[in-house]
């Protein structure tokens, strides 16, 4: 799963920005021709809409509902200034969010207005198929 992240430059005071990303599989049928597992994020293959300005506190709690795989999400274009250890690549930057466990991302965007994306990573090599 991907979705974009809307950085703005809107003059206003700091807010604090809320989510919770259910990381985990589900089953769908996205070209009609034959149902199929996927990992996503709160049930979809394209996560919810994060928008935030520059300033802003960005709280993602984010939940392991993966029965056996690790996960973190990883913010794609985000500098992470003095947040590095919430980057989310996985056993580089951070320790994995174990099965059935959640973490709780909290920074500030300090990011030049713009579009960016986040996903998740995952061990995958533990994924048998799934009937």
């Amino acid at each position: 799963s991907l979705l974009v992240l809307f950085v703005s430059c809107e003059c206003a005071a700091a807010a604090t920005v809320h989510h919770i990303f259910e990381v985990g599989y589900f089953s769908a049928n996205p070209d009609g021709h034959e149902t199929a597992w996927f990992m996503g994020i709160n049930g979809g293959v394209v996560g919810p809409e994060v928008r935030v300005r520059r300033g802003d506190n960005l709280i993602v709690k984010v939940v392991n509902a993966c029965p056996t795989e690790e996960v973190t999400i990883h913010w794609h274009g985000f500098e992470m200034r003095n947040a590095q250890e919430y980057d989310g690549a996985m056993g580089i930057t951070m320790c994995s969010i174990k099965p059935r466990q959640s973490f709780v991302y909290d920074f500030v965007v300090d990011e030049a207005p713009g579009t960016y994306q986040y996903h998740e990573h995952a061990h995958l090599e533990h994924v048998a198929s799934r009937a």
